[in-house]
């Protein structure tokens, strides 16, 4: 990934910083169509983001700047520029409209968001211009991976319940229950979570059953599974409630005592399965 040639950043940058741009001090609201003037209507950071692109579109420095972006530079750059300007529709527009790789999203578009605190701008974004989100999949996935890779762990869940992607989300959730939990006290204070798996996986269930008569959508990017394995993984949730339980009683009472490693659960390999087992007998 790269900006482009070194002259065509200069150039911008020259443009942006040196020659100081005089934003128009009237209402560009008319300029809007009737689709934006809606989008405009349902969040107040949707109406920000329309002014700022109204104030762009019109000003001769920044259509200067994207003459030579377009012309010379690259779309990480076109990208990087709109964002710059709080102009993150027209990144998105420009990114879906060029078929850009998932890599230019998440240096462009996603790290600059949740960075700067604008995750929900752009959630709201996504979802006005494709309100099934299906144009976004391949991007969202890449965006959860990257979560996942730099241990953005709650950023991800909140990715995760935009996305309507329940069972990823039921997974997500579980890791908050087990990681690094050093007694059965502590997974007990941790119950919430096991909560909000079962909820995960109980909405599922009800959309799995709302679209089995409908035709089927064979590229969506949520992640898919079997009626009766969501039922298994639930009742192991309910088991594991009904362990944790017992276990902390059993540490509370000093029938069980506490060690310096993670302590198992239902949630792992067999072997942690039967350490369960050997503990609750």
């Amino acid at each position: 990934l790269n900006l482009g040639s070194r002259l065509v950043q200069e150039v911008v940058q020259y443009l942006e910083t040196t020659v100081k741009p005089i934003l128009s001090v009237q209402d560009d609201d008319y300029f809007a169509t009737l689709k934006e003037l809606e989008a405009m209507l349902r969040t107040r950071s949707l109406s920000l983001e329309m002014t700022s692109e109204g104030k762009m579109q019109h000003n001769s420095y920044y259509q200067e700047c994207l003459f030579y972006l377009h012309n010379y530079g690259t779309n990480l750059a076109i990208i990087s520029f709109y964002l710059r300007h709080d102009c993150m529709r027209e990144a998105l527009l420009h990114l879906l409209n060029k078929e850009s790789p998932p890599d230019v999203f998440i240096e462009g578009i996603f790290i600059p968001s949740y960075k700067s605190g604008k995750l929900h701008m752009l959630e709201n974004l996504l979802e006005t211009i494709d309100p099934g989100l299906e144009s976004w999949g391949v991007y969202l996935i890449a965006a959860c991976k990257h979560l996942q890779k730099k241990n953005y762990y709650h950023i991800l869940y909140e990715l995760q319940q935009f996305m309507k992607d329940q069972v990823r989300a039921a997974m997500t959730c579980i890791r908050f229950f087990t990681e690094k939990a050093k007694s059965y006290t502590e997974l007990k204070e941790r119950q919430k979570w096991l909560l909000k798996v079962k909820d995960h996986l109980k909405v599922y269930l009800q959309e799995v059953s709302r679209s089995s008569g409908r035709k089927k959508v064979a590229c969506s990017f949520r992640k898919k599974m079997s009626a009766p394995d969501v039922s298994r993984h639930i009742n192991t949730v309910e088991l594991q409630m009904e362990v944790t339980k017992f276990l902390h009683r059993c540490e509370k009472s000093g029938s069980l005592s506490v060690g310096d490693l993670p302590v198992p659960t239902l949630f792992g390999n067999n072997q942690m399965k039967i350490e369960v087992a050997c503990k609750v007998m």
